[in-house]
């Protein structure tokens, strides 16, 4: 059997048939693991896999089918519609709008209180400690304002 060598630039396929034959570009291999993009769906996704997850084929040595990991695709196969092109650019300072700009910042900040009055509930609440935590992970999940939290703390 011939060593199976990971080089960038390869196109694999998932082997699980709930996966919808999700594809994956190898973009560098460093150590036991391999650096991939999503390139079927949507944006693409940069993730880490683990080198044995990546098979030269669809079949195991023994005729199985594989029904774990990804298999490699031969040329012919990744001449089939692929989408090679970036999805939409994420947001960033460059290239997003005032609006947007003003919409995380407001999102942020209202986090940042959640989590501050979360923690200060948890110390100095006057419930017992089992209420204080159910009420601050309602808060943290955003189900309860703080003035909520607040008035459930009191009584």
């Amino acid at each position: 059997m011939s060593e199976h060598r990971i080089t960038p630039g390869q196109i694999y396929e998932a082997c699980h048939p709930g996966d919808g034959k999700r594809r994956i570009r190898i973009v560098s291999v460093h150590g036991n693991r391999a650096e991939v993009d999503t390139i079927d769906r949507g944006p693409a996704r940069r993730r880490s896999v683990f080198l044995n997850c990546l098979h030269p084929a669809g079949t195991t040595v023994n005729g199985r089918v594989r029904r774990t990991g990804y298999r490699l695709l031969d040329p012919a196969e990744r001449s089939t519609p692929v989408n090679d092109q970036a999805g939409p650019p994420r947001p960033t300072a460059s290239n997003i709008t005032d609006p947007e700009l003003d919409r995380l910042w407001e999102r942020a900040e209202d986090a940042e209180a959640r989590l501050a009055y979360a923690a200060q509930l948890l110390v100095t609440g006057s419930g017992d400690l089992q209420t204080r935590v159910d009420i601050a992970r309602r808060l943290c999940a955003g189900d309860i304002t703080i003035l909520k939290a607040r008035e459930e703390d009191r009584g």
